[in-house]
């Protein structure tokens, strides 16, 4: 069953990767043994390679060894992504963090230290390397040195599951030994220790009974083992084999005798562990199919184009129904906003507002300006005034004073509009990029029929200035010309230009008699161009101004409304077609569900054949079957690579 924990650790990445949760813990297998028994060299020796600082263990040492073709390396859980392959390094670098966790002296720290091992030549297994046992303190050690060193240790046996390696030194007898008697603390039956002996060739006529579990008897047994230390792994485990090829009271003990035989017990245990736990896999599975069926059911549609526009063109006809409420409060699918004024109810108390300001403003018309506009409109021919010339120019420079006020309205309507669009183009704010595009379309529709709105308002004035209605002008209003005369300086271009002053209109009836013929003639002029005047630009003003609110609706709101927004998808068509295309969402979710799926229906089928096979064949050692290699189940890239 070699291939049970790449298996199961496949299924925790594609469930890890899918942001699932599997309720699977790979069994770990727990070094214990009193201080310089040697258990760190049984672990370098199991490993294969030499990485362990020298001295006592004072951190737990958690270290995942993962079979793998990629280049041997390792990768500490504090350093991340980053692969160190030279071994000399991994040393220094426990050494190191060690010394972070436990401080600098003879502490210890609770705090486990982890490290992951890829290499070709080591089994998928899950090792801790512990403090080592201690029966008193240290100078400069906590008084509670002891207790903290044992709590430590049965924090990470106790899990259930966890398979006890009790290092025991032969040279004492089991009768002594401390790992075996910390172990059975949690482990009273012995269905879970393994008992290793060492230093077999100081021992070995005492550890025979031993080796054959008859002194402390454990269901696991005991394996001896010869660790050679000042030497390279390989030439340890050439001596070690030596050893006991070369001591005949060990021949008995053929084939199960030795690291090697110890590393292929410990794996068949796990292996072991992992079967007996497949129905609970295989279940898992199950609803994880089930879940990812459903999960791909519901998201496929939402990946493809035609869901993506059939979106974008309901939210686009959601931005024109807000701006048609927003604007005139009718809408079939929406209702008119409760928490403030809509954009078109501000639109109109603005207009409404600066047309009221504009028409409550009288006219007033500089007699000083009419008798310059009169006297000049002869030129040299100084009494042959012309005052169809002079009456236009009064009335055009009046009216021209319209086109500021009326411009700034229609300016602050446009602001109004602008802003109705920005906020209805914010129900696209998932697509920043197709709102900003729809925004700035608007803003454009906007721009322009402002403009229209200004021509139109433009060309209006224009017209009242170039045509003076006969009607309007003939129309004597004593009112008018009340309000206009009364107590009104009379301004005389004749006197002004000869140095006389200027007279009020009762000074000047007063002095009728006396005064110059020319310059009543004059005056007179004046008078009558003003009144003709203020009742054309009043007249003018008061239809300018009523057509400006009906001018402001008609280019603004309902040109929009009926010609701008019913073609803005067809005009847009193209580009939210080309966004569409180029912006289709991640399908990372869809992926990683398509990913669970295959990896449930394909553990499924796996389970399944193990437990089949298993049930037929049934062989000796219990764990011999015949499996599907992982790699066909699942193709990751290498760790290396990853």
């Amino acid at each position: 069953m070699e291939d049970l924990v790449p298996f199961i650790s496949n299924i925790k990445e594609v469930f890890a990767r899918c942001d699932k949760e599997f309720a699977f813990d790979l069994p770990q297998i727990a070094l214990v043994g009193g201080k310089g028994t040697g258990k760190s060299s049984l672990l370098e020796t199991l490993v294969g390679k030499n990485f362990l600082p020298r001295g006592a263990t004072r951190a737990p040492l958690v270290l995942n060894l993962q079979n793998s073709n990629c280049l041997e390396h390792g990768i500490f859980l504090h350093r991340p992504g980053e692969k160190i392959h030279d071994f000399a390094r991994i040393r220094e670098e426990i050494a190191n963090q060690t010394v972070f966790l436990a401080g600098e002296g003879r502490n210890i720290s609770r705090t486990p230290l982890t490290l992951t091992i890829f290499s070709p030549e080591v089994a998928d297994l899950n090792l801790i390397d512990l403090p080592g046992i201690v029966g008193a303190r240290l100078a400069g050690q906590p008084h509670d040195f002891v207790e903290q060193v044992k709590s430590t240790i049965l924090k990470y046996i106790s899990k259930a599951g966890t398979i006890i390696l009790a290092v025991s030194d032969g040279t004492e007898g089991l009768a002594m030994s401390q790992s075996l008697e910390l172990a059975k603390m949690v482990d009273p039956k012995g269905e879970r220790r393994i008992g290793v002996i060492i230093k077999l060739d100081l021992s070995q006529h005492i550890a025979m009974a031993e080796l054959d579990n008859r002194v402390v008897p454990l269901k696991l047994g005991h394996v001896g083992v010869d660790i050679n230390n000042g030497v390279t792994i390989e030439e340890a485990r050439e001596k070690e084999e030596l050893f006991f090829e070369e001591r005949s009271e060990f021949d008995h003990l053929a084939g199960k005798r030795g690291t090697r035989y110890l590393s292929s017990v410990m794996d068949e245990l796990v292996k072991s562990q992992i079967f007996s736990r497949l129905a609970g896999v295989k279940a898992e599975m199950v609803r994880g199919l089930k879940e990812a069926t459903c999960r791909i059911e519901e998201l496929t549609p939402l990946y493809s184009a035609s869901h993506q526009r059939k979106k974008i063109y309901k939210l686009m006809d959601n931005i024109r129904n807000s701006i048609i409420v927003d604007l005139t409060g009718n809408s079939s699918t929406l209702f008119p906003t409760t928490t403030g004024c809509s954009s078109g109810s501000k639109i109109a108390q603005t207009v409404a507002h600066h047309k009221e300001k504009l028409s409550s403003e009288i006219c007033h018309i500089s007699e000083e300006t009419i008798g310059y506009a009169i006297v000049n409109s002869a030129g040299v021919h100084s009494l042959h005034y012309n005052l169809n010339s002079a009456l236009e120019k009064v009335v055009h420079d009046e009216l021209e004073k319209l086109v500021e006020p009326t411009t700034a309205v229609i300016d602050e309507a446009k602001l109004l509009m602008v802003n109705c669009c920005n906020l209805a183009s914010a129900k696209i704010a998932d697509y920043p990029v197709l709102m900003a595009m729809i925004q700035s379309k608007l803003e454009q529709s906007v721009e322009t029929q402002a403009k229209k709105c200004k021509n139109l308002m433009a060309a209006m004035i224009k017209c009242h200035q170039v045509f003076l209605d006969p009607d309007v002008v003939s129309d004597a209003s004593p009112a008018h010309k009340a309000i206009h005369n009364k107590g009104s300086k009379v301004f005389s271009p004749v006197s002004k230009l000869l140095g006389g002053p200027s007279v009020s209109l009762d000074q000047q009836k007063s002095n009728t008699n006396d005064s110059n013929p020319i310059e009543k003639n004059l005056q007179e002029k004046i008078q009558s161009v003003k009144n003709f005047a203020v009742r054309h630009v009043t007249a003018s003003r008061s239809v300018i101004l009523a057509m400006l609110p009906a001018t402001i609706n008609l280019q603004m709101v309902v040109k929009i409304l009926q010609e701008i927004l019913p073609n803005l998808i067809a005009e847009s068509h193209d580009e939210i077609e080309e966004f569409i295309l180029e912006n289709m969402p991640d399908a990372d979710d869809l992926s990683r569900y398509q990913m669970l799926q295959q990896t449930c229906m394909q553990s499924i089928e796996h389970i399944s054949n193990l437990q089949a096979a298993h049930r037929s064949k049934m062989p000796s050692d219990g764990f011999n079957v015949y499996l599907i290699p992982a790699a066909t189940l699942f193709e990751w890239p290498c760790a290396n690579d990853a």
